[in-house]
């Protein structure tokens, strides 16, 4: 199986559809669900993606509350992405 380091923008390309990679984000975050390839991100991109979520200039058109950007990175990127300081062969 491939592993794959996830950044930020793909994670917010996934959830806004304004963003021009949004369609190759849904793609890819649907290839990981489907163990085509096997995710890592760390608690830093983690950190990245909830302040985008939620803050007006964090580059998504419609910013989500706290709580709502809790329950999606939750639902979302919980199940689908291995969290890890370092990503090891």
């Amino acid at each position: 199986m491939n592993k794959i380091f996830l950044d930020t923008n793909v994670l917010v390309s996934a959830i806004d559809t304004t963003r021009k990679n949004h369609k190759k984000a849904i793609k890819l975050i649907e290839r990981i669900k489907n163990s085509e390839y096997q995710a890592f991100i760390s608690t830093q991109i983690i950190g990245e993606f909830y302040v985008v979520l939620t803050r007006k200039l964090g580059g998504i058109k419609a910013p989500l509350t706290p709580k709502e950007a809790k329950k999606y990175k939750r639902d979302k990127i919980g199940g689908c992405c291995n969290c890890s300081h370092h990503v090891r062969e």
